[in-house]
């Protein structure tokens, strides 16, 4: 995978600098030697990737650091060039927008490192089983447990500082990308659809990279808080997933909304600052009826002549979308909007839960596309989970067991089991009868409990889903840490060796 994202990288890099090639054979002056320049640098720095995909990192061997951080230099002197070239104003612009690029790329990773390296999934976990059934059961999993949620925490200082970087600027380009056409969208909507039109009026005197530029200053924080919510949602649906209760659904609905959520919140933002500057040009010989367009330059009276509206003349200018003039639509539409947003937000709990009630059968005449990936589960009553190194107390009737686990691995564990006949002897005399022997994922699925035969499982690492026989009997489980009883009769490997 290293050595793959290596090769394209140097590929990108190769074929930006080919397009400046060509760029500098059709240009001339200083502009083509510029083109010639960034050309042989972008290679340059492809070729580099190609040399990491062999040596395992960018800081080593030291020259491949020097080649990089050369390229680099050269880069950043050459966009520094570029922009003092370029009239000071309109440079303060773009900077200003890329700013809040980087600043929503690097709150991108951030949130990826908080959630995933430094851990915070697991407390999401630990929420997910506080708020399922077995919330009385110990807690299976430790923040190592589950490696393929804790990944890249053993990389070394090096790895992890590339790997983020890296993640910064993979994450600001589809920032830039979706910000930019979703404000471009705006721009176009509000030229065949303002109201009134002041478009061909101002198009000149507007700065149209201002405003896109604030719209980014006041959007920058969409895509991390979005991301945030995705973490969320996500690692507590896979928290419920492992305790067999997925009242989380992240099918299909949340992903569409999360499509939705982002550019939805862009095109409020862009609408808002774009209408914004587009008031602030609009002179005061250029002011027309709100509600039929006429220009009312020179007018005293303050209604129009034209469909006889009681008009702003006082010079006050508004400008909005042909359909937000109707007083319904407008305040509708705030209600709507929020609750579309809270709607979407929390899709993954009422699709689980109007699944749930949902018959089976009409699930047939949906479109497969939005029809949930996995099934909601309904808990099943006679199954618990135990962790693989704790202590369960099984009640049946008037007799009493006691269940010791001590964990071998991920998926396997050596079991003692003590048999009282009478649960009143508990606490007070030794065992009627132990037995031992082991449980692992590939084994049972029959674990003996004195006279009783339990059914188990092994479904997930680090835990086992025992089965009891009748709903008589009653089964809680808790650390050894927390067991007040006696265990000096649990056997040690060699005793166990010669029980039953």
């Amino acid at each position: 995978m290293f050595m793959t994202l290596n090769h394209f990288e140097a590929g990108l890099w190769s074929v930006i600098g080919l397009i400046f090639a060509v760029a500098g054979i059709r240009t001339m002056g200083t502009t083509s030697s510029r083109c010639y320049l960034l050309a042989v640098l972008f290679v340059a720095f492809g070729i580099s990737d190609l040399v990491e995909s062999e040596t395992g990192g960018w800081w080593q061997p030291w020259w491949l650091l020097v080649w990089k951080a050369a390229c680099l230099t050269v880069f950043a002197w050459q966009l520094w060039e570029y922009g003092a070239s370029k009239r000071h104003e309109e440079w303060a612009y773009y900077a200003t927008g890329m700013k809040f690029y980087l600043i929503g790329g690097t709150l991108h990773a951030a949130i990826i490192t908080l959630f995933v390296k430094v851990g915070a999934w697991y407390w999401l976990f630990r929420l997910a089983w506080a708020l399922s059934p077995w919330s009385s059961f110990p807690f299976p999993y430790g923040s190592g447990d589950l490696v393929f949620y804790s990944y890249g925490h053993d990389d070394a200082l090096a790895t992890q500082i590339e790997r983020f970087i890296s993640s910064v600027v993979s994450i600001s380009i589809p920032i830039a990308v979706v910000h930019s056409l979703t404000f471009l969208l705006v721009a176009w909507g509000y030229k065949l659809f303002g109201s009134p039109n002041y478009w061909l009026d101002i198009r000149t005197k507007l700065k149209f990279r201002k405003a896109w530029s604030d719209s980014a200053r006041r959007s920058w924080w969409v895509w991390p808080a979005v991301l945030i919510i995705e973490n969320i949602w996500t690692y507590l649906a896979s928290g419920f997933m492992y305790t067999m209760y997925p009242i989380v659904n992240m099918s299909y609905p949340f992903q569409i909304a999360i499509f939705v959520i982002i550019p939805f919140s862009y095109i409020s933002t862009h609408a808002t600052v774009l209408r914004k500057h587009i008031i602030a040009v609009v002179g005061t010989e250029e002011v027309r009826c709100i509600s039929c367009g006429y220009l009312l330059r020179g007018l005293l009276s303050k209604r129009c002549p034209e469909c006889g509206h009681n008009t702003l003349s006082d010079s006050v200018v508004d400008f909005r979308f042909r359909w937000e003039w109707s007083r319904n639509w407008s305040s509708c539409w705030k209600k709507l909007r929020i609750a579309m947003l809270l709607g979407l937000a929390f899709s993954p709990l009422w699709v689980s839960f109007i699944l749930v009630r949902c018959p089976q059968q009409w699930m047939q005449f949906v479109p497969s596309v939005i029809q949930p990936g996995k099934p909601v589960f309904v808990p099943n009553q006679d199954i618990f989970p135990i962790r693989l190194d704790a202590v369960c107390i099984i009640q049946c009737d008037e007799s009493l067991a006691v269940l010791v686990l001590n964990k071998m691995g991920p998926s396997s564990a050596k079991y003692a089991v003590g048999y009282w006949e009478e649960a009143s002897d508990y606490g007070t005399q030794t065992p009627d009868t132990i037995q031992s022997g082991s449980v692992m994922y590939s084994g049972g699925p029959i674990l003996p409990i004195g006279p009783w035969k339990f059914k188990y499982g092994i479904a997930w690492e680090h835990m086992l889903w025992l089965t009891r026989p009748t709903t008589t009997c009653s089964v809680t489980a808790t650390s050894k840490d927390d067991y007040d009883g006696d265990l000096t009769w649990v056997p040690n490997d060699e005793e166990s060796d010669d029980l039953p």
